[in-house]
């Protein structure tokens, strides 16, 4: 399968399907965040990986299931997917940081995290956890959202 209109339909079949019926911190449909990481993707792999990110960490999907990506987005996927194999989410992000899908991906992610609407109780989370992994994943993107910020 290497038509990428059949590859994204069927990754976001794959992801709507893991998250039906869940809800967000925010009581959004779960899906909604994947389809935004999605779309700010420049590139397929990007856009394919992007809606799956969440999917091997979230759901019960199983990376078997993922057999139409490449080996690249393949790996990405599962090198996002944070299921506590990681001492901190530090190193997790430094472990993602050096696979440039991976990395590219995660910027996206990140970003939607820190400006989508969240409770009062997520602000602690955005200052202590996004902005430091943003500026380990894109320094550029970081001075351009928290220059004041120091990590």
């Amino acid at each position: 399968m290497t038509n990428f209109a059949d590859r994204i339909s069927l990754a976001m079949m794959i992801a709507s399907s893991a998250f039906f019926n869940m809800k967000d911190k925010v009581g959004e449909p779960l899906i909604f965040h994947s389809l935004r990481v999605m779309m700010a993707g420049k590139t397929e792999s990007e856009r394919i990986v992007g809606v799956l990110h969440d999917v091997l960490e979230d759901s019960e999907t199983l990376a078997s299931q993922l057999y139409f990506l490449t080996s690249e987005e393949l790996n990405a996927v599962e090198l996002l997917a944070h299921k506590n194999s990681y001492d901190t989410y530090k190193d997790y992000i430094l472990k993602v940081s050096r696979n440039k899908l991976a990395r590219r991906v995660k910027v996206n992610d990140v970003i939607d995290n820190i400006f989508r609407d969240h409770p009062v109780s997520m602000s602690g989370m955005i200052k202590d956890r996004y902005l430091p992994a943003l500026k380990i994943l894109d320094e550029t993107r970081w001075r351009i959202i928290a220059p004041e910020f120091e990590v």
